[in-house]
């Protein structure tokens, strides 16, 4: 099980390392600039995107007596290079500790103006569920809703196909819209009872590609959903989207 969130500022163009802040998660709380660590305390994968971004770090006191983990290379532009940079430590991850404040930070050189970076961080419980041993189906699904630059927007999705009864696990996921950086699900009455969303990072155009790993079952089994509980989406953007669509990828239980 893991869960996605984000941090965001406009930091100075002098090369240095400047926090961002965390963006409102409605999971984790707020702790000074950064998030309150719960009990998915292991660091599953995190990155970063900037238009002049040079480096990225996280800093967690659990990792002091080791070092605070700086992330190079950053994704540099308004969305996630094509194939993305990810520090992805999903098959060996990092364990941190429950009830610490959680930073990012980032540093860019424009040399002229302050700019905007962001993060993508994903932690988890130290564990990838098994995908189910049964076939894997795409489903599309679509949106209009105006989306909230800098926060987490929740839409709805309307399902390109009717569901046959039953229950479904999400093993990977796609997500479009003009300013997307990241995507997570929101638990809609979740047959296992936990409220934390997943997710991966969003694409801007239909030719960016997705982390591999964020698709197909790389990431094991998200969450658990039945037809008539389908739970609703949060997006990330850097821009006031209209519109938005992706590809769920599920096995029928």
């Amino acid at each position: 099980m893991f869960h996605t969130s984000a941090y965001f500022a406009s930091i100075a163009n002098d090369g240095a390392l400047h926090q961002l802040t965390a963006v409102p998660d409605s999971i984790y709380p707020s702790y000074g600039l950064g998030l309150l660590s719960s009990t998915l305390s292991y660091l599953h994968a995190l990155g970063f995107v900037g238009t002049s971004a040079v480096r990225g770090q996280f800093q967690a006191p659990s990792l002091r007596d080791y070092g605070n983990l700086d992330v190079q290379p950053p994704n540099v532009g308004t969305a996630w290079d094509s194939p993305p940079r990810l520090d992805d430590h999903s098959r060996k991850p990092i364990p941190l500790a429950v009830a610490e404040e959680w930073d990012t930070f980032a540093a860019q050189d424009d040399a002229e103006d302050a700019e905007d970076e962001y993060c993508v961080l994903w932690t988890s419980d130290g564990q990838i569920v098994p995908v189910p041993p049964k076939k894997i189906v795409q489903l599309h699904w679509s949106a209009s809703i105006t989306l909230t630059a800098g926060v987490w927007s929740l839409i709805q999705m309307t399902l390109s196909q009717p569901l046959y009864p039953g229950t479904y696990a999400i093993v990977g996921a796609r997500c479009l819209s003009a300013g997307a950086l990241a995507f997570r699900f929101v638990p809609s009455g979740n047959p296992q009872g936990v409220p934390f969303r997943p997710g991966g990072i969003g694409v801007q155009t239909e030719d960016q590609m997705d982390w591999p790993l964020q698709r197909h079952g790389g990431w094991g089994s998200w969450m658990q959903f039945t037809n008539v509980n389908v739970p609703q989406l949060e997006i990330l953007s850097i821009s006031d989207d209209t519109s938005e669509e992706g590809i769920i990828d599920i096995v029928p239980l």
